[in-house]
Formats: C-alpha cells, structure tokens, sequence
C-alpha cells in the first residue's frame, strides 16, 4: 500500500514559465487511479523556491487542496535565475517531491543610465562621446546597443538620435555639426524589451576653424591686455565672439642654480599659452644653440647639464614663442667652491654694467692726475704775483723813515704834487723841455720809474 502511495502521490509534469520580469507561475499533475482517489491521498502541494546557487533559506507557497495544481509567483527580480521544487502535503506530512527547474525571468528594460558620459570636441564639425554600461544589477537583461541623442544647445529643434549596435561599443563620433556651436547630448542604453533612462546632459562646443585662402587679419603690432569683442547679426542667426590677446605663462628655474662639476643639474622652463596652445621651446648658451652630447640633454622643457670644464657654467638663455609672443629667461648656472658660489661667467647686461664703471673710474684718474700740476701752475703763479704787488708798495714810503702806506690804484697812477711859489705857466712842458727854475711837475709814473728799494728813502723820490 505504502508504495503504491508513493506512485499516486508524486507530482509529475512540473514546469515553470515566466510572465514578467518578476513573476512566474508554476503547474504539475499527479497519476490517478479509481482504486486510489487523489482525495484520499492528498491534502495539498508546497512549492518551494529561492535564486540560483544562493545558500539562503527556501520561500514556500503553499496550495491547499486536491483540485489545484499551478501557482503564481510574484516578487522576483528581473532578468535572475530561480530554482524551483514542488512537494506533496498528505495527512502524515510532506510526501514526495519533484524534481529542481531552474528559470530566468524576463527581461526588462535597464533601470539605470549608462554612467561616466563624457563629451569632447573633435574638430569644427564632429564631437566624440564616450560612456560605460550601466551597472550590472541594473540591465535587467542583455544590452543590445546605445542611442545618442544631440541638439543645438537652447534650440526648439527636435534631438538627433544616433544608434550605437552592440553591447560592447562604449564610443561614438558625431559628424556634420556647426563650427563652433555648443551641443547638448545624452545617452541611453536598450534591451530587447525598450529603452533604459537617458544620462544627465552634458554640453560641449565644436571646435573653431580658419578656412584656407585669403584672409583679413587685423593684428596690433605691440600687444597689449585689451580685450575684442565682435557682435555679428544675420537674418537667421546672432553670434557673440570675445578674444584677448594670447599671453604665455611661465614656470622656470630659479635665476642661479649651484652645480658641483661633474654632478647632474636639471634648467627648468616651462610655459603655456592658452592660444595658441603650441609652445616653441629653445635653449642656448652665449648666443650658441645647445645639442646634445656628453654635456648637455636637451628635453624640449628642460636642460640635464653635466659640467665637465669651466667653460660649461655660464648663463644659459631659454626662449619660449607661442607666435605671438616671444619670452627669453636667463638662468646662471655656478660652480660650488669653497662652500660658497662663485659664478663663472656673467649675464652679458651685468658686464656691461662692470664695464661702464671701469671706465668711467678710469676717466676720472685721469682728470685728477691732470688737475694736481694745473693746480700746482696756478699756485706758483699767484705767489709771484703777490711778491710784484709787495716790491710796488714799498716804493711808496716817506723819505724822513714814515711807515710805508699803501696807495690805491689812483694814488699809483699819478702824483698829485702841489707846485710851491711861481703859477702853473710852465705845466705843458716837456721833461726834455723843462725850465729849470721850475720845482716840480705833474709826470705820470710807469714801471720803469720804480727804483730798486736801496734803503735810501730820502733820494728815491727826488727827480
């Protein structure tokens, strides 16, 4: 009898099928007999689930009866595979079971957007787009491919859908844009059943252009900081365009750098320039373009120096140029001797400086050394001009031994003698001529009429 239990009691047929992505529904049958009527045997099924290879504890659904034998069930995840089993309930407990199914649900359509969009541009008419997938627990299913969707940023204009096939191909470009327009984009990922949500906007201009041939250039021939802006209108389109003159902005090495002989040293000059981007890089020393060799490592930025001689220290010049704009920065590279720096060779302003100097100290000990005899000249003169001006005044004494009075420049010119006795009959004679009887004339004396100072005051100023 027990076995014959068994054979009636066992389910059989059982089968899963999906009905969306998070139900199924499950059915079985059980072999009849009219010696041995199911409702004696069976009080009910259980049927028992749980995901695929998971050690967590079995759901259960019952079904009570003898009459029903399907079940749905509802809750799943999406696109996840399930192990199934159904068991019989009986008067003495659990019977027989059936065997295990596994089954997936149904797909759906991915909850999540792809992630890390990212959007630059190409040239003046194209962009490229980058993505990855969303993430796993989110497709719901098997991606199939990508939509890209494109406008004119602030437009009315309906998107632009670009499909990506594949699940794998992560980047796009997109062509035949405006030069020099700002975009809006946005990218979704698809399965079989529909279309996942779109990411968050991301913007990006298309390049600019300067078409070949001939063209107007309005250019300053001194730069300076001034800022150009240029309104253009049309019938079907504004635009707004604001330039500043290109600037470079620097990083470079102090102005000294100390470097034992034979050591590695690193001249370091580094520039951007935000337009144009390129930067032209130069190295030289003493008006010389430096090569690589044994001595020097040009590194377009940079300059390994591995001194070998004194003639490798110096001043070594870097020049940057954007096309636009032209910088030189001189770097002196030392030598260390005696714990402290001693530079080999000057930057070529300084020595002119040491020069200008040097000469005009020259200059000046020349003109001193000339003005001593000068000097000494002029002094000697005056002594002896005050020695002629004393042998003058003494002339002019009292015979009868008065002290000597000094005569002004009129008293030295003429002697004004008042005549004694007879008028002045005969004033306008000649000393040749002279009366005899006459006593004494107005003469006008001159140097020859100085007698020498004998000490006879008495007969030096008798004629």
């Amino acid at each position: 009898f027990f076995h014959l239990f068994l054979f009636f009691a066992v389910p059989t047929n059982f089968n899963v099928t999906p009905l969306t992505p998070t139900s199924v529904r499950a059915s079985w049958e059980f072999n009849s007999s009219d010696s041995m009527p199911l409702e004696v045997v069976i009080r009910g099924c259980k049927l028992l689930y749980r995901l695929r290879n998971s050690s967590a504890q079995l759901s259960t659904a019952i079904v009570w009866g003898n009459s029903t034998f399907s079940k749905n069930i509802s809750v799943l995840e999406k696109y996840t595979e399930y192990e199934f089993e159904v068991l019989t309930l009986t008067a003495n407990g659990n019977g027989p079971s059936s065997s295990v199914l596994v089954v997936r649900t149904d797909e759906d359509v991915p909850s999540q957007a792809p992630v890390n969009l990212n959007v630059v541009s190409k040239t003046s008419t194209s962009i490229m787009v980058s993505w990855q997938p969303p993430p796993l627990e989110s497709r719901n299913g098997i991606i199939i491919g990508f939509k890209l969707f494109h406008k004119r940023k602030g437009s009315a204009e309906s998107e632009n859908t670009v499909v990506v096939q594949g699940g794998t191909t992560l980047r796009k470009s997109i062509t035949g844009l405006l030069k020099y327009t700002e975009y809006e984009v946005q990218v979704l990922a698809f399965t079989a059943v529909g279309d996942g949500p779109k990411t968050l906007i991301k913007t990006v201009r298309t390049a600019r252009e300067f078409l070949n041939g001939k063209l107007t250039t309005m250019r300053l021939l001194v730069p300076t900081n001034h800022i150009f802006n240029l309104h253009v209108m049309s019938k079907l389109w504004r635009m707004f365009l604001s330039t500043a003159v290109p600037t470079i902005e620097e990083d470079v090495s102090p102005a000294f750098v100390i470097c034992e002989m034979g050591t590695l040293c690193l001249l370091f000059c580094y520039a951007t320039s935000k337009y144009p981007k390129k930067v032209i890089y130069s190295w030289t020393k003493n008006g010389i373009r430096l090569t690589d060799g044994d001595t020097f490592k040009i590194m377009n930025t940079s300059v390994v120096v591995r001194p070998h001689r004194m003639e490798d220290y110096g001043v070594y010049a870097c020049k940057v140029s954007n096309g636009i704009h032209t910088k030189t920065y001189n770097i002196t590279l030392g030598v260390k001797l005696n714990s402290s720096a001693v530079v080999i060779r000057r930057a070529e302003n300084e020595s002119h400086d040491i020069r200008f100097v040097v000469t005009v100290t020259a200059l000046s000990t020349v003109i001193m050394l000339l003005l001593i005899p000068i000097g000494l000249l002029l002094w000697q003169r005056r002594k002896m001009s005050r020695q002629n001006t004393s042998v003058s005044e003494n002339w002019h004494t009292h015979s009868q031994g008065r002290a000597l009075m000094p005569l002004g420049e009129t008293e030295r010119a003429y002697m004004e003698i008042q005549l004694q006795g007879e008028s002045l009959k005969h004033v306008y004679q000649t000393i040749q001529g002279k009366d005899e009887n006459t006593e004494y004339y107005n003469v006008q004396l001159s140097k020859d009429d100085v007698v020498q100072d004998t000490g006879d005051y008495e007969n030096a100023a008798t004629f």
